[in-house]
């Protein structure tokens, strides 16, 4: 199986995609955008995983791209699936079980940094989208 992923698409947000271009969220030292999704803990894909959330939530998926699926949410329904995907997750809630990188939890570290990009930068009144596709 190849690579999977999600992502926030936040396009409609004028202000948040001007910050972004002008490089506010350039790499970390994680190499990943905060706007992107830490992997699954479990074997699903991404696509899997928006479509189980979506279905259970009574929300529409869109196909983009071929393989990819596209939900529009609001910035509450983003935490929840943030909630859905991590909440029980042994790899991000137990530290016992944290994968680490030299002393480094860093998958736990670009949630914590999805949560925070979500709570400070996503406004209540624009709607977005979560995007999850097989490569």
């Amino acid at each position: 199986m190849g690579g999977t992923s999600c992502w926030l698409v936040y396009d409609a947000d004028r202000i948040l995609s001007k910050k972004d271009a002008q490089g506010w969220f350039g790499k970390s030292y994680t190499d990943a955008h905060p706007a992107t999704f830490p992997p699954l803990d479990e074997y699903k894909t991404w696509p899997e995983m928006l479509r189980s959330w979506s279905e259970a939530r009574g929300l529409n998926l869109r196909k983009v791209n071929g393989s990819g699926v596209e939900a529009k949410v609001t910035k509450d329904e983003i935490f929840d699936f943030i909630q859905y995907v991590y909440g029980g997750a042994e790899s991000y809630v137990d530290p016992a079980k944290m994968l680490t990188w030299n002393g480094d939890a860093y998958l736990v570290h670009r949630l914590v940094n999805l949560r925070a990009f979500v709570a400070k930068h996503l406004d209540t009144g624009v709607q977005y989208a979560i995007r999850a596709a097989n490569s």
